[in-house]
């Protein structure tokens, strides 16, 4: 079987990725993946990550479970679908070379059981208000790649103490808004941009946060619900800065 094989397809409805043994050691073809075309491996001991290699398309319109990803190529997943990683046997790293959508309102990317990183080059891709990054309770979730579009970065139901570190970049690019509702945003900060499309909102919904983070807003709308006191630059070109809310403030230094 040609794992690389390009322009290859392929959509799962529901599968549950479990660790087992292989040859070459440490790497196995998972039945649930087998029939994909796609390779699940062992990240570390008998965990289980799928790997999309290049030029792939893996596309999820059920609930899939896995420790972690490694996407060379592209996963999509539609307003039916759910991704859970749960970072298990110290599998809490997933690498984002290539692109990872959210497709339709709907579409989750879920955190639960362990702290998780999203590292790489490539980017998350959030492609409606109504797609959700969702983090469980007491968990903190690391981005050091880069997340876009609109979506909802937010806790799941009834999670009461949620922490984003965007130590990347997080950029408002598309019509729509890109919702920061966790509890905390953690630090150090990357970059938060606003730019390319006058309808793009990057609104803060969480606490009261100090951070380290760099703005840079050239289009759309940085929409400020929480005080924010961050020891980065705000580089303003345009669009506008809305800071709505009793005891609401923004302070950052000049570039």
């Amino acid at each position: 079987m040609n794992t690389s094989q390009p322009n290859t397809k392929n959509t799962i409805a529901s599968a549950r990725i479990t660790g087992g043994s292989g040859n070459p050691p440490g790497r196995w073809l998972s039945a649930a993946l087998a029939a994909l075309g796609l390779l699940a491996y062992a990240a570390s001991g008998l965990a289980a990550c799928i790997w999309v290699p290049p030029a792939t398309t893996l596309t999820i319109s059920g609930t899939v479970t896995t420790d972690c990803v490694d996407v060379d190529g592209r996963i999509v997943i539609t307003g039916s679908g759910t991704l859970i990683l749960n970072g298990s046997n110290g599998n809490d790293t997933s690498t984002i070379d290539g692109r990872v959508e959210l497709k339709n309102s709907g579409a989750t990317l879920r955190i639960v059981t362990n702290d998780h990183t999203f590292s790489g080059t490539g980017c998350i891709d959030g492609q409606h208000n109504g797609a959700k990054i969702e983090i469980a309770d007491s968990l903190t979730l690391t981005s050091t790649t880069t997340i876009e579009g609109n979506c909802q970065i937010l806790p799941v139901p009834e999670a009461t103490s949620t922490t984003f570190v965007n130590s990347g970049t997080v950029h408002a690019n598309n019509p729509g808004t890109l919702d920061l509702a966790v509890d905390s945003l953690g630090s150090p900060s990357g970059a938060w941009r606003v730019s390319t499309s006058s309808g793009a909102v990057l609104q803060f919904s969480v606490g009261s946060t100090t951070m380290t983070g760099r703005f840079d807003v050239d289009a759309g709308t940085l929409d400020v619900d929480a005080s924010i006191d961050t020891s980065g630059v705000l580089d303003f070109q345009g669009g506008k800065i809305d800071v709505a809310g009793s005891g609401v403030s923004f302070k950052a230094s000049q570039p």
